[in-house]
């Protein structure tokens, strides 16, 4: 799988059935994945306006309901080309799902394996990448990984041209295909489209938290066994143009992502929705203030994600639910302590006003951002900045122990690193003898007697 950054890429013909003034007109369509200002499917077709009997009007509005293969949806109207002269009516139309991906059955829906391409996935290496022959040669072909999940087997290369990718994406940022996978089961059987869409679903999510950024699916082919495309899904999942955000994950160790990912895929088919959630509130956090909301935005995101993993924990003062809360998901108590060498202005300020700990500290900044009364007055950017990034380690902590890493896994440590590579033991900050991190609760936010966060204020 091989497409230059920023390109258009034609994912195919087809047909669509548009709904005209209540009745149907079949017109020869092009499925496009339109890579710039950010990946978008565009279903490109003409329009007879003399034999549809639709006038001009029609196509003012916002929407069109229309049909490709056995998928209906909305589309908006994203571009309409008014036909010149008296003698033409034949009008060109883009038109743009409102909801995508789109699920396309072309043949059936058993399926022996899924090939797919990642947009915006960092170049890696590890202990499980490939060497390959080429004219008689052999070669290291970097970014290799094979992700087992019960009863899944998912194996994602590096894009033959990545570094072709990469240089134009530094150079001017945007999307490209960094990598391709594929998926089938362990045992080798067919499966069905339902049964896998959850798993692409939640390798995303997985993929995104890895790169601390969304970097979403795309080019997405299910197959049967005699090798013909039987299902397709157009269009691309959310994705962040390119840039490096800070993560847990080190680009040398990618080989790291298979240990840790059995125990998200549990993770997720028990409480998808809750994991979602949380992960979700880290990754817009996480784009900090030069792609998303800022740092004072990003550390109300962060406290949300750590209100969500505190629910359930008894205690009325935030800050001290979410120390108990890492506590109890097996990490240590030295964890908690601002370290002065990563954070001093924010040690400096916890000692003036005698906060107690890191998480007392992440709370009494929150609230200095979104209190009309600012209690501390004006904080400087740089306290901001680390207060956000110590609730982002936080939440690192917990959710790599949620996923089952063990004390001997390598991470990069946001608060330390400085060049990739160096990583260090996740054990160090982790208690001994806890339960694995698949074992541990993960709150359920639609419990009715769960605790609201936010609902009154708390200052510790």
């Amino acid at each position: 799988m091989q497409f230059k950054a920023n390109k258009d890429i034609a994912l195919g013909e087809t047909r669509i059935r548009l709904d005209v003034n209540g009745q149907c007109v079949d017109r020869p369509a092009e499925a496009i994945l339109r890579m710039l200002p950010s990946p978008r499917l565009v279903i490109k077709c003409d329009l007879d306006l003399h034999d549809s009997n639709a006038g001009l009007a029609d196509f003012q509005r916002c929407y069109v309901t229309a049909t490709i293969h056995d998928y209906t949806t909305e589309f908006i109207v994203g571009q309409f080309t008014f036909p010149l002269g008296p003698e033409n009516f034949l009008a060109d139309m883009s038109l743009l799902p409102k909801r995508e991906p789109i699920s396309i059955h072309h043949t059936g829906d058993s399926l022996a394996c899924v090939e797919f391409g990642v947009l915006n996935f960092p170049e890696f290496w590890g202990e499980q990448d490939k060497t390959i022959q080429s004219n008689g040669h052999s070669y290291r072909r970097v970014g290799a990984m094979q992700l087992q999940a019960d009863p899944w087997i998912v194996d994602i290369s590096a894009a033959p041209n990545l570094s072709d990718v990469k240089k134009e994406l530094a150079a001017t940022g945007g999307y490209g295909v960094t990598h391709s996978g594929t998926v089938r089961r362990a045992d080798g059987n067919e499966f069905r489209v339902s049964e896998v869409e959850q798993l692409l679903s939640g390798l995303s999510l997985f993929l995104s938290f890895a790169r601390g950024a969304y970097c979403g699916l795309t080019l997405i082919e299910g197959k049967s066994r005699n090798g013909q495309v039987a299902w397709e899904c157009w269009g691309a999942q959310s994705v962040t143009g390119w840039f490096s955000p800070p993560s847990w994950f080190d680009r040398h160790h990618g080989h790291l992502l298979a240990e840790v990912f059995p125990g998200f895929w549990q993770r997720y088919k028990r409480q998808e929705k809750d994991l979602r959630v949380i992960v979700t509130f880290y990754l817009d956090s996480n784009l900090g203030s030069s792609h998303g909301v800022g740092l004072d935005g990003g550390l109300i995101l962060t406290q949300a994600a750590l209100e969500r993993m505190a629910l359930g924990i008894g205690g009325k003062k935030i800050g001290k639910r979410i120390a108990k809360t890492l506590v109890e998901h097996g990490i240590s108590q030295k964890a908690l302590p601002i370290p002065p060498d990563s954070c001093p202005e924010l040690a400096m300020l916890a000692a003036e006003h005698n906060w107690k700990h890191g998480p007392h500290a992440l709370v009494e900044i929150r609230n200095n951002v979104v209190h009309p009364k600012q209690k501390y007055g004006k904080i400087s950017a740089r306290a901001y900045y680390e207060a956000w990034n110590l609730g982002q380690w936080y939440l690192e902590l917990m959710l790599l122990r949620l996923f089952g890493a063990s004390s001997d896994f390598d991470y990069g440590n946001r608060l330390k690193k400085k060049w990739v590579g160096e990583v260090e033991h996740l054990g160090q900050w982790l208690v001994e003898n806890m339960p694995r991190g698949i074992d541990l609760a993960l709150p359920n936010r639609d419990d009715p007697e769960r605790q609201i966060p936010f609902s009154a204020q708390e200052n510790e």
